[in-house]
């Protein structure tokens, strides 16, 4: 084996140097050579030997066998006993200490060094043996299942961490005891279940049932039993595995709740995975996808068909006259499949909790009692299906529905219609009165009161108010029927931004509030109508002068690399919640009241949303109640105003 560092502990030292010598013919290196326990004790680590050979009895009255263990458990060095005692006595200590052999005054140096290999041998199994009850005690106690072994009396012999972590017990409090005690079964049908186990009748076929924790609760788990059995085959006992079904068993009660709402529902739910296999088809999808008989034939069993056909396979196969509407259906769902999951892939935020976030819609053709068709809404939504990422397909009959908003279209284009034709027809007699009202406020006819000339102002300032409404009127009824046409030129937003603010600094002097503006730049281009866009900026500076009381109205000019991003912002009153969604439908008004003075028509952010819509741009409202409110609209960065700017230039 080669030589080793030796420290020697001897009380005789003709004995000790004879020792040394020896050991040194046999190529060993002598670390340390003292008479006493104590001696060695405070040298021996700093000497770090790979084996002390020790006396049993030294001369300070240390007993040799004590110091031999001591110095196995504090240091992990092997000792070899080397001495002149073999009384049964001393050799039964012997035997019973950590020591790894010992060797009888006198000896050869062949004895001497095949004691000193047989030690060293036997301690480096220790170690390794050591070593792999370490790794397999760590094993079985970060299993990630539970693990227990119980005698043939059913008691416990050994738990693992996991199952003591599962169920809430520390080891002290299981080991010895009845595994029956931590059941939810009763004591009976345990002990049977071990007579079958001993009996052999039982074998590792997994089962559930109900451990109890420590706090009292029930825990579902699913266990499988196994026979230790000696080198004879004798049964010795059980070893057990528990797993905690528990998650299993909630979505398992989902699931049944699921099923038990779907199969009821009158709406279509489909669940498809990520191939577009059907996991799930309720009987109202395959009533209104026009498949119910398709799905019959094809299988005697929906649940097991519905394992491995696809929804295109249910559609390819339909002969109905419908099925050219369920195919443009199946390339919907495929395509928007296909874009939720980029927009996961561009980490866009969703419900982590498997409750569908992002919804795909459109509207297809189904089939309705009796074979007629109607009008169906698809939604698809990802979502989770036993583990696995899915796709959830509602399917919504909204024949009924259509035929209304149909109707409604078609009262509203005559309600638009009306109010058109009316409001033109106002305006002569509306414009013949107000030029009579002046006419007499200027005393052509003749002299007037003072009592008279209050009156006349109170009446001219109706007949206005009457006049915007009726402008309003005729504006929205031309943006609905498309009747506008917008004359577009090259226009400086920033310039009519200013102009727009100055015809409103002395109503805003007036309630003390201050008017800023944040232009990205001095000159932002814009190809659109001039006076729409100072209508448009005209109704929102004026929407928030009437809705704020005190502190400032802001308006804000940013040039983007796709277009123009344009803010109204003001510290008014604001909107509730509940109102933002109808912020901009025709005669709506809302909390925002004003007091005793003008109301409006409630048409004028309408004007606004469709006139920036007319630009092909877009418009949105933010607005908490207390905390005021900011429009922001953007224009698109039109081509046509590249080639106006590059004609400019040319001129």
């Amino acid at each position: 084996m080669g030589g080793k560092r030796i420290f020697i502990v001897e009380d005789e030292r003709i004995v000790a140097l004879d020792l040394q010598a020896r050991l040194t013919r046999l190529g060993h290196k002598i670390v340390g050579n003292v008479a006493s326990g104590n001696e060695a004790a405070a040298q021996i680590e700093g000497a770090k030997p790979d084996l002390v050979l020790t006396d049993i009895r030294l001369g300070d009255n240390t007993d040799g066998i004590e110091f031999a263990d001591a110095v196995h458990s504090r240091y992990g060095i092997p000792v070899i006993f080397v001495t002149a005692y073999s009384d049964g006595k001393t050799l039964a200590r012997v035997k019973a200490s950590n020591a790894c052999g010992f060797i009888l005054k006198p000896f050869t140096d062949e004895e001497l060094q095949a004691t000193i290999d047989i030690g060293l041998h036997e301690h480096d199994l220790e170690i390794k043996l050591k070593q792999s009850e370490e790794q397999y005690r760590s094993l079985f106690d970060n299993a990630p299942i539970g693990y227990h072994e119980i005698d043939l009396k059913g008691k416990l012999t050994r738990v693992n961490l996991t199952e003591l972590d599962m169920l809430g017990y520390e080891a002290a409090d299981m080991i010895g005891r009845p595994v029956w005690h931590f059941v939810e079964e009763s004591d009976m049908v345990c002990q049977d279940v071990l007579k079958k186990v001993r009996a052999g009748e039982i074998g590792p076929h997994p089962f559930e049932r109900n451990y109890l924790r420590h706090n009292g609760q029930t825990i579902p788990v699913l266990v499988k039993d196994y026979p230790i059995r000696s080198a004879n085959g004798d049964l010795l006992g059980i070893r057990s595995t528990i797993q905690d079904i528990s998650v299993l068993k909630e979505e398992q009660s989902r699931l049944a709740s699921f099923f038990a709402i779907a199969e009821k529902s009158t709406s279509g739910i489909v669940i498809a995975n990520q191939k577009g296999i059907v996991r799930y088809v309720n009987p109202a999808a395959e009533e209104l996808l026009g498949i119910r008989t398709l799905m019959q034939d094809m299988s005697a069993s929906k649940k097991e068909h519905s394992k491995q056909a696809t929804l295109y396979a249910i559609v390819e196969k339909s002969t109905n006259e419908i099925a050219m509407a369920q195919k443009e259906f199946m390339r919907y769902v495929h395509s928007a499949i296909e874009r939720i999951l980029r927009r996961k892939e561009d980490n866009i935020p969703g419900d982590k909790s498997g409750v569908p976030t992002e919804y795909e819609m459109q509207e297809i053709d189904i089939m309705l009692a009796g074979d007629i068709r109607g009008t169906g809404e698809i939604r698809v939504a990802h979502t989770t299906w036993e583990g696995e990422l899915a796709y959830l397909i509602s399917i919504y009959d909204i024949t009924d529905r259509k035929k209304v908003e149909e109707e409604l279209k078609t009262l509203d284009k005559l309600k638009t219609e009306f109010i058109s034709t009316v409001s033109h027809e106002l305006r002569t007699p509306l414009s013949i009165t107000k030029e009579g009202v002046s006419l007499i406020l200027d005393r052509v006819p003749g002299a007037i009161n003072e009592n008279q000339t209050t009156i006349l102002i109170a009446a001219k300032n109706n007949i206005d108010r009457l006049a915007r409404i009726i402008d309003d009127l005729l504006d929205i009824s031309k943006i609905e029927s498309g009747k506008i046409e917008l004359k577009r030129t090259l226009l400086n937003i920033v310039d009519i931004v200013r102009q727009t603010i100055a015809g409103f600094k002395l109503r805003a002097k007036e309630k003390k509030l201050e008017l800023r503006t944040d232009f990205s730049a001095k000159d932002i281009t814009l190809y659109a109508d001039h006076d729409k866009v100072i209508q448009i900026f005209t109704n929102l500076i004026g929407n928030a002068l009437k809705f704020t009381e005190k502190g400032y109205i802001e308006v804000s000019v940013k040039k983007l690399k796709d277009g123009i991003k344009c803010s109204v912002a003001d510290t008014g009153i604001g909107i509730s919640e509940n109102d933002l969604p109808n912020v901009f439908n025709k005669f709506q008004q809302f909390t925002r009241v004003a007091g005793p003075g003008e109301k409006g028509t409630g048409l004028g952010l309408s004007i606004v949303k469709g006139l920036v819509e007319m630009h092909q741009g877009k418009i949105q409202v933010e607005s908490r109640l207390g905390c005021g409110t900011k429009f922001t609209f953007t224009f698109p960065r039109d081509t046509t105003e590249h080639n106006s700017e590059n004609n400019e230039q040319n001129l």
